[in-house]
């Protein structure tokens, strides 16, 4: 689950291998000499290392932080071979798992000896020369990184120059004022910084804990008097890993409610499931002329689809017509006959106030040429900055840019007020100006890159006599970009062969509900496969005890055969429970059942739901629904991709 919600937002992640005191010193002899003590020609075993490999590409992580803090026994000769076992794993690791890095804790010196160096030198460089990069301890001067810079030569980015958020010795104390001299120190030296313990603000910040998040990685919003600036003020956007499709809803993973379409599902109540976070913003600010100054923010109080969405906000007075607010860098390729449609799922707070994707295009062209390749708008009117638009610029290969507008394909009223607007960009919206002209022997590739993504902003009023200062402009609950003419890179199935394992019993010794309730508990589980045998499709293992039964039976569960092959190909999935007869529709109907939670896997536990009694005399039984939710463009909200179980509570 965390290494997915990671790798959706492209973040690598490593594994971390750590020793400590003296039981770690024995356990080093064991790392490199092997359990078997047989060593290679290199001098040492990579029994170990294999192991790395193969637990880095089962749960798919991004490679390992080396962190030995534990002194040598064979001094500088378990040092030698710490440093060609170090050298092995680092290899092995590209040849399995692309783009991995392996890091180096700046801990051990090549004399086998636990002295923090603090810096890249001579001490510690044997190690960063086998690997990917060395983490530096806390403790250095001002100086520290430059020196660090110096001595990696062309490498100087391959060096972690560390920071504790904890302040212990750190340069500048850490914490939220002084962290920041460290941050500086680094810019100045030229190498990256590698922040420990960035959860701080939530383990011993007091206050709201996003608010004290944000203000850590991002600082105070733009335009706010003595702003104090983030992590991301030195920090360069990365585009977002989407290659050919985008879509986010700014799910955090958490909430106090569940949103579905913009209905709250569960009321207030907590949840936390980082399968169901989305991809977050990677554009921290907005260039607008003074004195207009917006900025993004989430927001709990509402959502259209997970926990949280995102508020448009104003610090000052918005005098635009119409503002861009580009919320994403992007690399996305788009093949040049292809029709895109853009979307953007959003709930206004001004009336005066419209909404609308803004995308900026380039294109990957490779010519030979001098001439500048450009694009030309063939199709499409403009339309006046008062009516409801998506806003386009092209970039040529010679960075002109050129802006047009085109008024939405279609306008869908939601729940609560959300409003969605929907885009088709023709193929023929883009044609190459220069593709005419150019030379036979012109290689040219006419894909379309999309650069930047975000929304654009409207203000209806007429901005010469409302100059409104406002704060809250309106929510952002979805946005996405899917082309038109391509399938999903695999093929989506219906949420299938749901089965469910319950046992139910009174409450007589729980509440005073006694005489009306009962719980039911169990386990979930589709898209499993399993052969039945030849007699009965069923199931023995179901307990049933209650008084409303009159008796403790055992008693078997038909199941629906299963097909032989399923892959879970849903990012993750949304399960539901109701009463209901066991005459069932297709598809169900959310004004009638209870959400339940999230799962990332194809398994969900039942833990006490109450039933009626009066509603199980009556012939009625849980119907429970499973919603398969494919995240890159939204389709598991198509019923089509729903899946249920009848559970019978009778008999």
């Amino acid at each position: 689950m965390w290494v997915n919600a990671a790798h959706r937002n492209g973040t690598r992640v490593l594994g971390n291998f750590i020793t400590e005191g003296a039981s770690g010193s024995s356990d080093m002899e064991l790392l490199v000499r092997g359990p078997d003590g047989q060593i290679n020609k290199d001098g040492f075993n990579p029994f170990f290392a294999d192991k790395f490999v193969q637990m880095a590409v089962y749960y798919k992580f991004d490679g390992w932080f080396i962190n030995i803090e534990s002194g040598l026994l064979g001094g500088e000769r378990t040092a030698r071979q710490l440093i060609q076992w170090l050298k092995y794993l680092t290899q092995e690791m590209h040849k399995n798992v692309p783009n991995s890095l392996v890091i180096w804790y700046d801990s051990v010196t090549t004399a086998g000896q636990i002295k923090y160096q603090n810096i890249l030198n001579d001490k510690n460089i044997s190690f960063f020369n086998v690997c990917d990069g060395l983490f530096t301890n806390y403790w250095y001067d001002k100086n520290g990184p430059a020196f660090s810079a110096m001595a990696a030569g062309p490498r100087n980015r391959d060096v972690y120059t560390g920071i504790d958020t904890y302040g212990r010795g750190t340069y500048g104390g850490g914490g939220f004022n002084t962290f920041l001299q460290a941050l500086e120190a680094i810019k100045h030296g030229k190498t990256s910084a590698g922040i420990f313990a960035p959860a701080w603000t939530f383990f011993e910040v007091s206050g709201d804990t996003f608010a004290n998040d944000r203000l850590f990685w991002v600082g105070s919003p733009p335009g706010v008097v003595n702003r104090r600036p983030g992590v991301a003020d030195y920090v360069i956007p990365k585009c977002v890993p989407k290659s050919t499709s985008f879509y986010t809803n700014f799910s955090l993973g958490t909430g106090h409610q569940f949103f579905i379409e913009g209905k709250s599902m569960i009321g207030l109540q907590d949840w936390f499931n980082l399968s169901h976070q989305s991809i977050s913003p990677n554009n921290l600010t907005f260039q607008l002329p003074r004195p207009n100054s917006l900025w993004w923010d989430y927001t709990f109080d509402t959502a259209y689809n997970g926990g949280t969405s995102l508020t448009i906000n104003s610090s000052g007075q918005f005098i635009l017509p119409f503002a861009k607010l580009p919320l994403y860098t992007l690399s996305l390729q788009i093949p040049l006959q292809t029709p895109l449609k853009l979307s953007v799922t959003y709930l206004p707070k001004q009336t005066d106030l419209k909404f609308s994707p803004y995308i900026k295009i380039g294109s990957n062209s490779i010519n030979n040429s001098t001439q500048g390749q450009s694009f030309i708008m063939s199709e499409g009117a403009l339309v006046p900055d008062s009516a409801n638009t998506v806003q386009i610029e092209l970039v040529s290969d010679s960075g002109a840019v050129t802006s047009q507008s085109f008024t939405p394909t279609s306008t869908i009223s939601r729940n609560n007020g959300w409003i969605t607007s929907e885009f088709i960009l023709t193929c023929s919206i883009f044609r190459d100006s220069s593709s005419s002209t150019l030379n036979g022997d012109v290689t040219i590739r006419n894909d379309l890159v999309i650069q930047e993504f975000g929304i654009s902003l409207y203000n209806l009023k007429n901005p010469t006599s409302h100059n409104v200062t406002r704060q809250l402009l309106g929510y952002v609950g979805e946005l996405s970009i899917i082309p038109q003419n391509t399938k999903p890179d695999i093929n989506i199935e219906m949420v299938q062969n749901v089965e469910f394992e319950r046992k139910m019993f009174d409450t007589s010794d729980l509440d005073e509900l006694s005489d009306e309730v009962i719980f039911v508990w169990g386990i979930i589980r589709w898209n499993v496969t399993f052969t039945p045998n030849q007699e009965s499709s069923t199931h023995t293992n179901i307990n049933l005890n209650a008084d409303l039964l009159d008796a403790s039976v055992e008693k078997q569960l038909a199941l629906t055969p299963a097909v032989t092959s399923l892959e879970n190909t849903f990012a993750y999935y949304n399960i539901y429970v109701g009463m209901s007869p066991s005459s069932l529709s297709t598809s169900p109907d959310l004004n009638e059942l209870t959400f339940l939670g999230i799962s990332d896997t194809t398994q969900f536990s039942i833990c006490g739901y109450g039933v009626m009694k009066s509603e199980v005399e009556s012939g009625n039984g849980l119907a429970i629904w499973i919603q398969g939710v494919y995240e890159i463009d939204g389709s598991g909200v198509d019923k089509t991709k729903w899946g249920m179980v009848w559970v019978d509570l009778k008999n």
